[in-house]
């Protein structure tokens, strides 16, 4: 709300008093609260009112090829920056504080994966190990390369890595590398490990029988007090592509291309079921913020609320991204591939753009400028009225003309 013109009115009113009253100051709260509901209204019918829009921010502008960013809850937006060829790439960083771009590498490598914390810690994996930085500076945690990296506000690290027989699940925690147990079986084979705030790390886990996956199961540990459960299923079922919200709640996918697949949550007490029909086809993708939970299936998004589910969209694409009630995807719009909002029941096409992240109310995507791909950033105006220059003076004039009148009045009394 716009009050620089408060002044004037509140002048405007005592004025007007004073050429009509004695000094009562009863009289004069009922003429003032009289002055403030007329200006009220005023900038109410005379205002251009702009609500729910997004300012949106080029962030780069350079020769590099930048895809893939996240954001975090300070507005900070980390990317890889590719080469021409798309073989290499170089890890960046945005801060919104100080609105600077930071390399967080030694130049050009074969970055595998990355993870962004809410608070800005990033950690990623090339082909000479693993790294963190902690906001202040980079450092090597571990010297063999890894997939599916993560990192949360603590400074903790996952990753899965080759281990002594197929793919262990990593952590880097109070600067000691740990291999996760595997209590299951030793030839199981372990990746999409998530990690949360918790101080709790996620994972799928194959069965791997003589030529096959036999079976496969969603995993969790707690580093902080060493319990380790398998989520919700048995093994004879297939499970994957979970994930884990910050306080440690699990969102996993149960089943397999025959018999459909099923969406279930881990509240951390009980088991709970969202879907109450099998989807078919390709493994849904799945995400959870808070109570809210997002998943993909075909070109159809869902929205479990806590209470119900919803269908929100049918023109998925890739890249959906869920934080408190906001949730992002890319689309197909009008003309070319884009980035949709959704926000608490309407649908915006918000710009042409891929791979979209949310976090907060900050969105990051990256967008094609006409030469190369850059890293954008949208965030929503305030509320603010701004009232017509027209309207302005005429209201002026209008109440110049009310104190003359009145002045007249009492002069020929």
């Amino acid at each position: 709300m716009n009050f620089k013109i408060f002044p004037a009115v509140i002048l405007m009113g005592l004025t007007d008093y004073w050429w009509t009253n004695d000094w009562d100051f009863n009289i004069l709260k009922s003429h003032m609260k009289r002055m403030l509901i007329a200006f009220s209204l005023f900038m109410v019918l005379a205002s251009k009112v702009f609500a729910g829009e997004w300012d949106i921010r080029k962030l780069t502008d350079n020769m590099t090829f930048d895809r893939t960013p996240q954001i975090d809850g300070n507005g900070n937006v980390a990317w890889l920056g590719y080469d021409s060829n798309y073989s290499l790439s170089e890890m960046f960083l945005y801060k919104w504080g100080d609105q600077s771009i930071n390399r967080l590498g030694n130049g050009y490598s074969e970055i595998r994966s990355y993870g962004l914390s809410f608070n800005g810690n990033v950690a990623w994996s090339d082909s000479t190990g693993v790294f963190l930085y902690d906001g202040e500076m980079t450092k090597k945690i571990s010297p063999a390369r890894g997939n599916d990296v993560g990192v949360n506000s603590s400074r903790d690290v996952v990753w899965s890595a080759s281990g002594l027989s197929w793919s262990d699940i990593y952590i880097y925690h109070e600067g000691k590398v740990l291999n996760l147990p595997n209590y299951a079986d030793k030839t199981r084979n372990d990746y999409q490990v998530k990690i949360s705030d918790s101080g709790k790390v996620v994972w799928k886990g194959d069965a791997i029988g003589k030529y096959r996956v036999t079976a496969s199961n969603i995993f969790q540990y707690n580093y902080i007090s060493g319990n380790y459960k398998m989520v919700g299923t048995y093994w004879g079922k297939y499970s994957g592509l979970s994930d884990i919200n910050s306080q440690g709640q699990v969102v996993f996918v149960c089943g397999d291309e025959q018999n459909g697949y099923n969406i279930f949550l881990d509240d951390g007490f009980n088991i709970i079921k969202l879907t109450s029909t099998p989807y078919y086809g390709n493994q849904p993708e799945v995400k959870i913020s808070g109570n809210n939970v997002v998943w993909v299936s075909g070109e159809k998004i869902f929205l479990y609320d806590g209470k119900q589910v919803l269908q929100i969209a049918d023109n998925f694409q890739r890249g959906v991204s869920i934080s408190g009630n906001l949730i992002v995807w890319e689309g197909q719009g009008a003309d070319d591939s884009a980035v949709f909002l959704y926000d608490n029941g309407s649908v915006k096409e918000l710009a042409y753009g891929t791979e979209p992240d949310v976090f907060g109310n900050a969105i990051t995507w990256a967008g094609f400028d006409g030469n190369d791909w850059e890293i954008y950033k949208a965030m929503p105006r305030d509320l603010t009225v701004t009232p017509e220059p027209a309207s302005m003076i005429l209201f002026g004039v209008g109440g110049a003309a009310i104190a003359a009148l009145r002045w007249r009045k009492k002069a020929s009394a």
